[in-house]
């Protein structure tokens, strides 16, 4: 089961990068751990620490620019 979601996860990733480029496509990878906070307190109740909130913070602002510039 392992290795059909991984090999599932790098089909989707090289044509995420087909389709919308490698500058997007990387951007939007970067959401995978501001989104992991956002679905573990939506599902779990699992507020995150001050940390990730200022992590995701700068993350997003990161990705925001990077998408403005290109």
């Amino acid at each position: 089961m392992a290795l059909v979601a991984q090999v599932a996860g790098f089909l989707l990733w090289f044509l995420g990068v087909k389709d919308l480029g490698p500058m997007t496509a990387s951007s939007i990878s970067i959401l995978v751990p501001a989104s992991a906070y956002l679905f573990a307190l939506l599902i779990l109740g699992k507020a995150p620490t001050e940390m990730e909130v200022i992590g995701s913070a700068i993350t997003l602002t990161g990705v925001l620019i990077s998408q403005l510039r290109a």
